[in-house]
């Protein structure tokens, strides 16, 4: 079982993508992490400190797999267009609903 800090990360994670950040309450990540409100003010102070670090999370499995996903091609110009056919295998892979970082920036 993960620790509470990574239940509530993931929590967020599903609720911002398919809710907004407006729309997710921080008493509903709480219910549905499964940790207490102690908890979770534990490790964020606020929803915006979880907001910041969701997207310091997301910013990094975001490039991470870009890497992973080009770094098979030696071609330079392949390599490069490779980089759109992995935007079209995310976008399908996570039922795109908009970029996190450009969602979240037009509801604060």
């Amino acid at each position: 079982m993960s620790s509470p800090r990574e239940r509530i990360l993931e929590q967020a994670s599903i609720l911002f993508h398919h809710q907004g950040y407006n729309s997710t309450g921080i008493n509903q990540i709480i219910s549905e992490a499964n940790v207490a409100k102690a908890s979770f003010y534990q490790h964020f102070k606020s929803k915006d400190d979880l907001c910041i670090e969701f997207l310091n999370r997301r910013h990094q499995y975001w490039f991470d797999a870009l890497l992973d996903f080009t770094s098979k091609i030696e071609n330079p110009k392949e390599r490069i267009l490779s980089a759109f056919d992995f935007i079209i295998h995310m976008n399908d892979r996570e039922n795109f609903r908009g970029c996190s970082f450009l969602n979240i920036l037009s509801e604060i």
